[in-house]
């Protein structure tokens, strides 16, 4: 989704108030028509601040004959992004027959659309294998322009063709010519260490140096978004931290893409709390103290994380917290996206009005809670009951459970709804008496003195 500006934008076709629904709230906004753009406003006289942007030339209309709403979705999303409501059958209609003739005008095509309760159009273009300009107007906020011109080169076709040019990424991180030209026949399988919808995850041990590694095999025909699967291996190319994990290099085989990382071997943090339910307070802090650490990392290097949770923070030889799974890492701009796990998910991005870093600090309040009380803050039976509590509850402690006041008063600072009232700052995060007594330059120089830099 993009955000752009409301000044020098091109005449507006049509713009008026519609309705919005997000799970279980319906909001009022403000939508304009302009250009090959249909801008959302929080309010008419909220247009100062920019505004979420739907690209037409890269949306699909699915609407019904008849109906109070209509939807766009973009080429790439499984979901429609926004689904519009008005009470007014005319309104809807009116938007509808404007949207049509824009989208007449995007590239000279009739517009691809889809019947909400119908199957899907047999010449729609299928969302395996998106064409190259689509591809590059995802990829240039986030490989850099010399790259971008090697990725989506006119002779590139789908997404397997973009997968065999991974070299010209420059994906190491930090450059060691023997581990460069590396393939899996380099090292030997270990064991398996888990298996996801994406991928398979072994532990390997490279045949020359013996070095062990987390190998992360996926097949190309799994990566439906190359997109995304860049981003990720962009993101990751440039961490160089303690506290998150490391890539070492990436390769391909015919029908594979190998993404070596280092290898943590003591489970992750959710596992952790399997063993034992809740976290022995003193250790806790630690934890929490490694995870701070890697979230302040990131953030200033412009990347938010958006999907902190015990499962995706892996405890290394030393049972130090790595972050890790960057998949949904982006740039630290406006984002519009609803995604991350229910539990751990912050309400601006319920909401959409657009979120920044801020919601890591939200997870990291719901894992600190989990990791001293043993449940998360929000549980509930179904995902809308969750949602619900999180835009309305505020955070509750078991009757009968003693935790320190600083505690408390720490998880409470970071779990306040709105961002602008809640502790986001980690300079002061660092400074809460919760975390009295962590010598923080040591715990970076310990943990960073116990990593061997073997790629």
């Amino acid at each position: 989704m993009d955000t752009i500006s409301s000044d020098c934008q091109p005449s507006v076709h049509l713009e008026g108030y519609l309705y919005t629904h997000t799970f279980l709230i319906r909001r009022k906004v403000w939508c304009e028509l302009r250009g090959e753009y249909l801008l959302i406003f929080p309010h008419a006289t909220r247009r100062n601040k920019g505004a979420r942007a739907i690209p037409l030339d890269h949306a699909r209309l699915i609407y019904s004959e008849g109906q109070s709403h209509f939807a766009l979705e973009e080429h790439l999303r499984a979901t429609p992004q926004v689904e519009v409501f008005h009470a007014d059958r005319t309104v809807i209609q009116r938007w509808v027959t404007s949207l049509r003739s824009v989208l007449l005008g995007a590239g000279g095509q009739s517009p691809v659309e889809r019947q909400s309760s119908t199957a899907r159009p047999i010449d729609e273009p299928s969302r395996s294998a998106p064409t190259v300009d689509r591809l590059k107007s995802f990829l240039f906020d986030t490989i850099p322009p010399r790259n971008i011109a090697k990725v989506c080169a006119p002779s590139v076709g789908g997404p397997q063709q973009l997968i065999d040019r991974l070299k010209t990424l420059q994906l190491m991180g930090k450059k060691q010519p023997e581990m460069v030209e590396v393939g899996i026949d380099d090292f030997r399988i270990v064991r398996l260490l888990g298996e996801g919808t994406h991928g398979t995850v072994y532990q390997v041990e490279h045949k020359v140096s013996g070095a062990t590694y987390a190998l992360k095999l996926i097949s190309k025909d799994h990566i439906k978004r190359p997109s995304s699967f860049f981003i990720e291996l962009y993101v990751l190319r440039t961490l160089r931290h303690p506290f998150v994990v490391r890539l070492a290099t990436a390769f391909q085989t015919e029908q594979y893409v190998g993404v070596l990382l280092n290898y943590l071997p003591n489970g992750t943090l959710q596992k952790r709390l399997f063993r034992s339910s809740r976290i022995p307070l003193r250790e806790a802090r630690i934890y929490a103290a490694q995870i701070l650490l890697g979230i302040e990392y990131l953030h200033d290097r412009g990347i938010v994380y958006r999907d902190l949770k015990p499962e995706n923070v892996v405890l290394d030889e030393h049972n130090a917290c790595v972050l890790t799974d960057m998949s949904l890492a982006r740039r630290n701009t406006l984002c519009f996206t609803i995604c991350g796990t229910p539990l751990y998910v912050a309400p601006e991005v319920l909401l959409r009005d657009g979120y920044t870093k801020d919601i890591d600090w939200w997870s990291f309040g719901v894992v600190l809670y989990e990791m001293i009380v043993g449940v998360t803050p929000f549980v509930a039976e179904t995902t809308d009951a969750i949602f619900e509590k999180i835009l309305t509850r505020d955070v509750r402690f078991p009757y009968g459970m003693h935790l320190p006041r600083e505690a408390t008063d720490l998880i409470r600072s970071l779990l306040r709804k709105n961002p602008v009232n809640r502790l986001t700052n980690p300079r002061d995060i660092r400074m809460h008496p919760f975390f009295a007594g962590i010598c923080w330059e040591t715990l970076i120089r310990s943990s960073a003195g116990a990593t061997r830099e073997d790629v």
